[in-house]
């Protein structure tokens, strides 16, 4: 049996290097590489443009629809050079979908990644630092001790700007007096979350989306989970009603931290350290 298997991967692999020299006898010659001394920047722009896309996918949740693109490749790969039929015919009207489907599902990394390409060389903004994290951590004490509840999201690589159209437009410098007014429960704003891009805090009183979570979660933790886990961004929370502080990243919550305990997960995921 394992016999079998070698040998049939050993006559993929054969036919894969066969397809690929008859394809760069067809192509390169037509190429006209001989002379041509912008061949290596031709590969070095090809290069950059793919290593440059797929960084933006890796940073995005569309790296699970990637690897399952992936895997419908090497299925129709292995449906070619083994003759299977039935998996031919199904793969074949896939690909036609793919085709159509892959500019929707893609959509909001190709829309974030042709917007930082055009403004590339042309941004200043300042990114977030740790006397920025400071300001938040001295509001989150000054919360804690007054008794009052806050959601606050730090963008990271992922745009949040979709989100913060749901609140209030601010574009403010970040400090401890501003977030605990924000947050104070007289603030019409205080409900909602506030949300920091660089070293600016661009909206606050934003509604967040949650999903179905079966868990004992308040709806502040439910929303930070959701955001989190639908883009790369770092949520610090205080619970109004237990008055301890929890940090959501990656789809996960971190419940009942310390001030340096948040202090120094953040710092180590912006690198801080």
């Amino acid at each position: 049996m394992l016999n079998q298997i070698s040998n049939t991967l050993a006559e993929i692999f054969k036919s894969l290097v066969f397809a690929i020299t008859q394809w760069a006898n067809r192509v390169l010659p037509g190429m006209h590489i001989k002379g041509n001394y912008w061949i290596i920047l031709d590969i070095f722009i090809v290069a950059f443009i793919i290593y440059w896309f797929l960084s933006k996918i890796l940073e995005s949740k569309a790296i699970r629809i990637l690897y399952g693109i992936i895997i419908l490749i090497v299925l129709l790969l292995l449906g070619h050079f083994l003759n299977l039929l039935t998996l031919n015919w199904l793969l074949k009207y896939l690909g036609l979908m793919l085709v159509v489907a892959i500019p929707i599902i893609f959509q909001p990394e190709l829309r974030s990644a042709l917007d930082k390409l055009g403004r590339f060389g042309f941004s200043g903004r300042a990114k977030f630092s740790p006397t920025d994290l400071q300001e938040i951590l001295l509001a989150c004490r000054h919360l804690l001790k007054n008794g009052a509840g806050a959601l606050i999201a730090i963008e990271r690589k992922v745009p949040l700007k979709e989100y913060a159209k749901s609140g209030q437009v601010l574009h403010a410098d970040i400090s401890k007096e501003l977030i605990a007014s924000i947050f104070n429960s007289g603030s019409p704003l205080h409900d909602g979350a506030l949300i920091i891009s660089g070293n600016k805090i661009i909206a606050a009183g934003c509604m967040l989306p949650i999903h179905d979570h079966k868990d004992n979660l308040g709806a502040r933790h439910r929303a930070a989970r959701t955001l989190t886990g639908d883009t790369d961004a770092v949520v610090v929370l205080i619970s109004e009603e237990r008055q301890t502080m929890s940090l959501a990243f990656e789809g996960e919550i971190e419940v009942d931290l310390e001030l340096d305990e948040v202090k120094n997960i953040i710092e180590k995921i912006f690198s801080f350290k």
